[in-house]
């Protein structure tokens, strides 16, 4: 029993997540310095106490997770809290929280351990990825919205410009004169399926493009 309980010991003590033992009471049977970190509250003061006064600002949430791995026997795997404790008082932080039974002879629940793992820093790249995601989107389509717009804005006078120079072509000029006009023409209509690529690709970018047979 010496050599089992040295070994439970050992365990927790060296577990880099927080872990708790609590009786049917809610009372802490057993926990490691980790979770005496993550509470504010000294390692040896836990024992005997209950979840309510140990962390009484997590109690509403606490302690009907515990009450129910009691009650069937089955634990909870993963979940996730945001709360203060002692340790930060008025700092949120985030916690990821595994419930399991420790069963009995008789086949019920005699005590149930938890595992808790702080995800503070993961949560809050997270969120600063969703953001990061978020405004990189907002620039994607504010950029396609104006090279859209500025296509639009440039392809109506440079119709007009084409439009004029073959009026222009249909007057008489000389053959310097042409040639210039020619000149005008073929560059504005180059210029032309410039702005009309951009478009497209903006079309695409949008999602609506649309394909025809």
């Amino acid at each position: 029993m010496r050599e089992s309980e040295a070994w439970l010991s050992a365990y927790f003590t060296a577990s880099p997540n927080g872990m708790a033992m609590v009786d049917s009471q809610l009372r802490y049977m057993k926990v490691n310095q980790r979770l005496a970190d993550i509470t504010g509250v000294p390692l040896q003061s836990h024992i005997g106490r209950t979840i309510r006064e140990t962390v009484p600002q997590l109690a509403d949430i606490l302690e009907p997770l515990y009450q129910e791995v009691f009650a069937t026997g089955e634990p909870i795997l993963n979940f996730e809290l945001t709360g203060e404790t002692n340790a930060r008082p008025g700092e949120l932080r985030d916690w990821q929280i595994s419930y399991f039974p420790l069963m009995g002879e008789a086949g019920k629940p005699k005590a149930v351990g938890s595992v808790v793992n702080e995800i503070t820093d993961w949560k809050r790249a997270e969120v600063e990825l969703h953001y990061a995601k978020t405004a990189a989107e907002a620039a994607n389509r504010a950029k396609s919205e104006f090279l859209a717009n500025m296509s639009h804005e440039i392809r109506t006078p440079l119709n007009g410009v084409i439009g004029m120079t073959e009026l222009l072509l249909g007057t008489p000029l000389t053959s310097e004169q042409r040639e210039f006009a020619q000149t005008i023409r073929v560059s504005a209509e180059a210029l032309l399926a410039v702005i009309n690529d951009i478009l497209d690709f903006s079309k695409i970018e949008a999602g609506k493009m649309v394909f025809e047979t």
